[in-house]
């Protein structure tokens, strides 16, 4: 059912969810004293597109244009494939990052998990912990913080499954354990499971777990929508809600060798 008032208020949702805080501030990985020259010549660059320009001007902010966006390209890219390796310790405590890949988890790269949204390279994203990777089903930490990852319940209720319209929310929220089902969250003011993860230790693939209140775990799908994280038991219903693209993702944990 795609109403005027769901569209404005799935809308004004998408643009809540995006503010949520990330545990912590991850140092950053890539910091080169050339990129930055790089970059305040491009911002200087374009401040003086509303200016006439000389032809050769042009190409030259066309030019650093073209570089600084290969160079972001690089980033991302050179961070995912150096990382995407078998374990090395798959049964001791986990410290990565969470990739999200296009359908499932051998297709294309779009970027890592940084709380609820997408970031495009690894220096913007939170690092995980997993304490506990043996675990059928298990939480993730944020680390250095006192937040975890979790499953937050959509505002058409705790349940999901086919042809419900209803979605859950990507979300941090304070330490605390769910292991039997949702509980209540004060601060996110809904309820939350975090303990709802599981670790394929060999593929490395990360799928979610969701308990409905009638104690049924239907099929879990990770769903991206304007660049933000959802969880939902079916996407066509789902993209009826947003009266936008919805597309599949799927999720990889990358252990960190630092």
């Amino acid at each position: 059912m795609k109403t005027g008032f769901t569209f404005v208020f799935v809308a004004g949702l998408l643009l809540t969810v995006s503010g949520t805080p990330v545990g912590s501030d991850t140092p950053k990985m890539v910091s080169h004293w050339a990129a930055e020259r790089q970059a305040v010549a491009l911002r200087e660059a374009r401040s003086a597109k509303a200016k006439v320009l000389a032809p050769a001007q042009r190409e030259d902010i066309a030019r650093l244009e073209s570089q600084w966006a290969g160079r972001e390209t690089r980033l991302a890219l050179d961070d995912f494939l150096q990382s995407q390796q078998p374990l090395l310790y798959a049964s001791r405590p986990q410290t990565g990052y969470i990739s999200v890949h296009r359908g499932d988890s051998h297709g294309a790269f779009i970027g890592f998990l940084a709380a609820n949204k997408i970031v495009e390279t690894r220096d913007k994203a939170p690092i995980y912990t997993i304490a506990e990777p043996d675990r059928s089903i298990t939480h993730i930490d944020v680390a250095n913080s006192p937040f975890q990852l979790c499953v937050s319940a959509g505002p058409f209720g705790e349940s999901i499954g086919p042809s419900m319209n209803a979605f859950h929310l990507s979300r941090h929220a304070p330490n605390g354990k769910s292991e039997a089902g949702p509980r209540w969250s004060p601060e996110l003011n809904a309820f939350i499971m975090t303990s709802a993860f599981s670790l394929n230790r060999e593929s490395t693939e990360i799928t979610v777990h969701w308990v409905n209140p009638d104690g049924d775990s239907p099929r879990t799908m990770i769903a991206v929508a304007q660049h933000q994280v959802f969880y939902t038991g079916d996407l066509s219903a789902f993209e009826k809600v947003t009266g936008s693209g919805v597309e599949l993702v799927a999720f990889n944990w990358i252990e960190s060798r630092s």
